[in-house]
């Protein structure tokens, strides 16, 4: 099954997008003087690169930041999809952000969110709501939850599942169902993969199975 057709604007080539990528990260781990994870997950048809980090500029301000990028090794189409935020700390848990958003598909907007998360010792989970701030806006919600009990002095199980479903008014765009069980090594994690990748009003799905390496920088 072929990806469904979307008008795709110009592209930069993988490598060149994760170069730029590459440069990024090390400007903001020297700014933000924190671990940054970084997620690399090669799949029977397509590869996927993320990355995530957000830091703190005073007691309520901070910033946050994600990236995508899925390459098909038939199709030749790369989607990237990265986002920045200024945030508002609301509460302990709660954070508001305002920035902006980019995707092949649509493109660039600027970009409102709410960031609901709660971490512990050996869990964590995170439900983001966002929304174009433009006529006839996207909005999406992406939900993560992590877990990583102690399985000896010096390794964890390392499970996440991470969903994401996108629509314009009631019409679906995309959306994508991540699963991930390894193991965890302090800061580098890796094991089996799955990914679901929904497209269109029709829900076209295709799906990836593989090996992630991820760690923290």
């Amino acid at each position: 099954m072929r990806l469904p057709k979307q008008k795709m604007k110009p592209k930069m080539k993988p490598f060149e997008t994760l170069k730029t990528i590459a440069v990024w990260l090390c400007f903001s781990h020297q700014v933000l003087a924190q671990s940054i994870p970084v997620e690399v997950f090669s799949g029977h048809w397509a590869y996927r690169y993320q990355h995530n980090f957000s830091g703190q500029i005073n007691n309520r301000l901070g910033i946050s930041h994600s990236s995508t990028l899925l390459e098909s090794y038939t199709e030749k189409e790369t989607e990237i999809m990265t986002q920045s935020y200024l945030t508002l700390s609301l509460g302990k848990n709660v954070k508001l952000g305002l920035g902006t958003f980019y995707a092949s598909v649509p493109g660039f907007s600027p970009s409102l969110n709410l960031q609901f998360m709660q971490k512990k010792s050996n869990w964590m989970w995170i439900i983001v709501p966002r929304i174009d701030l433009k006529e006839k806006p996207s909005y999406d919600v992406m939900a993560m939850l992590e877990c990583r009990p102690q399985l000896s002095q010096t390794l964890r199980l390392y499970t996440r599942i991470q969903l994401m479903e996108n629509f314009t008014g009631s019409i679906h765009n995309r959306g994508y169902n991540h699963i991930r069980v390894g193991i965890d090594l302090k800061k580098i994690q890796l094991g089996l993969a799955s990914g679901l990748e929904s497209y269109g009003k029709k829900y076209e799905v295709r799906d990836n199975y593989g090996l992630f390496f991820r760690s923290e920088l």
